[in-house]
């Protein structure tokens, strides 16, 4: 009877804390522009607890919180915006940082001392934790024709500066009831995985052993001067927001680059020399698909943002998306990281205390084919329910063949909850490292540079 009583009084208790829940959902854009803000960073209470979300790509979130609580926006070069949870409107506008005349000041200076006292700094740290894991969750949409793939898992790897030995906790890859049944088809093979080892801070990995970026182990002013052209500086300040640089890296053409070559812009705190975000392109890239009778050749884009956190003491990836593009064999991949330390992936709760202090979950190392490691590492079902995982954007519902009011319905739920149509059979693809004619461009001149400029982020 004393053990009938306990557990409707526990039944009871867990009820009466859902019911206090409310369900937190809406869209950041630009004050401004009115232009969507992906992927800001989104800090909230429930069940008293301080608990972490990210916008997706397209700038939605959706998430359950304590009604009472107060909900933080944060999104480097926007003022930080706060609403209570019951009061959260259905648009959030986020306003860039605002300068006076006479409180802005942008010099320019000699990039060189700076980055190789920034490069120093990076090293040291690498010293000290480059065996520092973090874990994350991936979700990667890949297009080809008419034929449409998701994969989703849980991943840990070693994070300070860029990730690298990446390994599979749980996950699952398909389109519709593939996805939804956890089926998973061993003739498919794929390593788009690899573009997550990338970054401006960048060691040699196995995949990669020779690719070039701005910071690295063994740069030096003579290894800028020879493989960046038009190296830029500019220091920003103002009375609100402080000081803060920004680096542009535009590629020589003087030279070639079998495994890569790493442009963009860099913003860096001015104070700490501390990596804020990095927005650019991986470029002298091949994609290589295999098919029954025949294999393909033709150039890749590969456009990359990441954003950088310092908490534990060093430069950890905290959030990353990447997108891939062969317009010579009609392929698209997009793909969302972002950090998960604060979960217990054996269980799928959220963790309490000390996050270093807690066990984390060993995962199964990624090798040459990412579908076929999610394949051995299986898919928990328990893991995505219990999860507040990214919101899927309505690209990534319709290519699942699932309804934006189904996901509306049960945002945030495992896609077993919802229907879809017959999945259409995927083709096999790979990422192959071989040489590309360079496209001739700068990165300041590529269309990417000019979308990333016109957000004004």
């Amino acid at each position: 009877m004393k053990r009938a009583l306990s557990l409707i009084l526990s039944l009871l208790c867990t009820t009466i804390a859902l019911a206090q829940h409310i369900k937190v959902e809406g869209r950041l854009v630009d004050a401004v522009t009115g232009e969507r803000l992906p992927y800001v960073k989104i800090q909230y209470k429930a069940n008293g607890q301080d608990k972490m979300a990210i916008a997706n790509s397209v700038g939605d979130f959706s998430f359950q919180a304590d009604p009472d609580g107060i909900v933080h926006f944060s999104f480097i070069g926007y003022e930080k915006h706060s609403v209570k949870a019951s009061k959260m409107p259905r648009t959030v506008r986020l306003s860039p940082w605002t300068h006076t005349m006479g409180e802005l000041t942008v010099t320019a200076h000699d990039p060189m001392p700076l980055l190789l006292k920034i490069n120093k700094q990076l090293k040291q740290e690498h010293s000290e934790h480059k065996k520092e894991e973090a874990q994350y969750f991936m979700r990667m949409l890949t297009t080809y024709k008419e034929n449409s793939e998701l994969v989703e898992a849980f991943l840990t790897a070693r994070s300070m500066g860029h990730l690298r030995d990446i390994a599979v906790v749980k996950g699952r890859y398909g389109r519709g009831e593939e996805l939804e049944q956890g089926k998973l088809d061993k003739k498919d093979t794929q390593n788009f995985h690899h573009i997550l080892e990338m970054g401006p801070w960048f060691t040699s990995t196995k995949f990669w052993p020779n690719t070039t970026s701005p910071l690295n182990p063994y740069l030096s002013n003579s290894f800028l001067k020879k493989h960046y052209a038009g190296l830029t500086l500019q220091e920003v300040s103002d009375s609100t927001n402080g000081k803060y640089y920004v680096f542009v890296f535009n590629r020589s053409f003087k030279y070639w680059y079998d495994d890569g070559i790493v442009v963009g812009k860099l913003y860096v705190d001015a104070n700490t020399l501390h990596l804020l975000r990095f927005e650019g392109e991986v470029q002298n890239i091949f994609l290589t698909l295999d098919m029954d009778s025949y294999r393909s050749h033709s150039a890749m884009l590969m456009y990359l943002r990441i954003t950088f956190d310092h908490s534990k003491g060093y430069t950890e990836v905290s959030n990353m998306d990447c997108t891939m593009i062969s317009h010579g064999l009609n392929v698209t991949s997009k793909c969302v990281l972002y950090n998960v330390d604060d979960i217990d992936l054996s269980t799928g709760l959220q963790k309490n205390g000390n996050l270093e202090a807690d066990k984390k979950v060993k995962g199964m190392r990624l090798d040459e084919n990412l579908l076929g490691s999610v394949q051995r590492a299986g898919y928990d079902e328990t893991l995505w329910e219990k999860s507040n995982i990214m919101k899927r954007t309505d690209e990534e519902m319709a290519a699942m063949s699932i309804t934006s009011q189904q996901d509306n319905e049960a945002t945030n739920q495992p896609a077993n909850e919802a229907t879809s149509q017959k999945a259409t059979p995927w083709v096999p693809r790979r990422i192959a490292k071989t040489k590309m004619s360079s496209s001739g461009q700068g990165y300041t001149e590529s269309p990417f540079y000019k979308w990333l400029e016109s957000t004004k982020r």
